[in-house]
């Protein structure tokens, strides 16, 4: 069998993180690999996807596919048995001109990647297996909007990812930018969420149905992920986002999951509204390379 079919065969024996599964890797191709690397009973899956743009070889995350890379099948492994692993995986991964990958926070930040760059960033992880303490947990501010917005604001599940897709424009438009991830993007993604059951669109809507905000998630066994979401700056002062995000928390632990992954953001404003449910700061690592020297000189004279 091949890495590839190894690894299939894995996932469909063992519990792995939503970005990992067979059938998210397939949401933009088919055509993602696996490099794989074992040690006594000990293994190690590399998770990729290359992106052949202008006759460049790029390896990368796929759209709302915040982890890739490595995935220990013994996370509890020590690091020098983890460093041993991820060494034979490095060396044989195949050429490519640029790679750019988040890690999952279980890999930790303290291996050595050798040649890559590590670029470290932070994700806030919530532990919602209490939600009477987690709810008591919440900022005071927060919970104050949160009680304005449940007095004149639903909370509605719906099957529309194109209303959905004009609020999150919308926060982008008031910023005056251009919204990252197409249209295309959520669409495919929707349907996957969808088709394997681990996804919810909610929408905040008010009594005269003015749609406030949405939001994106997903899930797996053990986690729940806010995606992406959106709100129509006419009623940002209406707590909306604030008791959608609440209502999806809550969702989330009714459905048993144990941690919910507000996938973090470099924008401080986000930061600080992800801040308010107190969630706990964890560290991960986008692991970078480039093998190109126009590439190189294209992102210099970017800058």
């Amino acid at each position: 069998m091949t890495a590839k079919e190894n690894y299939i065969a894995y996932c469909a024996k063992h519990p792995v993180p939503l970005f990992f599964k067979p059938y998210w890797l397939a949401i933009f191709t088919t055509q993602w690999e696996v490099i794989e690397a074992k040690k006594h009973k000990h293994i190690v899956y590399f998770v990729y996807s290359m992106e052949v743009k202008l006759q460049f070889k790029i390896i990368r995350n796929n759209f709302l596919t915040p982890y890739s890379g490595f995935l220990f099948s013994n996370p509890e492994l020590s690091n020098t048995e983890k460093q041993s692993l991820v060494n034979t995986v490095l060396s044989q991964i195949p050429p490519f001109h640029e790679c750019e990958i988040d890690l999952h926070p279980a890999i930790g930040c303290s291996l050595n990647f050798h040649e890559f760059t590590v670029i470290p960033k932070l994700t806030n992880i919530l532990d919602i297996t209490s939600m009477p303490n987690t709810i008591q947990n919440y900022k005071p501010a927060l919970k104050r909007q949160i009680k304005k917005a449940a007095k004149n604001i639903r909370i509605e599940e719906r099957d529309d990812i194109h209303l959905f897709y004009a609020l999150h424009e919308m926060t982008f438009l008031k910023q005056q930018k251009k919204a990252m991830t197409p249209l295309h993007a959520f669409e495919k993604v929707w349907t996957c969420c969808k088709t394997n059951e681990v996804g919810k669109l909610l929408f905040a809507i008010d009594d005269a149905n003015q749609v406030h905000a949405a939001l994106l998630m997903a899930f797996d066994d053990n986690c729940a992920y806010y995606l992406a979401g959106g709100t129509d700056a006419t009623f940002y002062g209406s707590g909306a986002m604030s008791y959608l995000m609440h209502t999806a928390i809550e969702k989330a632990a009714a459905m048993g999951k144990k941690k919910f992954d507000f996938e973090g953001s470099m924008i401080p404003g986000v930061n600080r509204f992800f801040r308010n449910f107190n969630p706990t700061e964890t560290h991960y690592v986008t692991l970078a390379k480039i093998d190109s020297i126009l590439i190189k000189w294209y992102k210099k004279w970017k800058q």
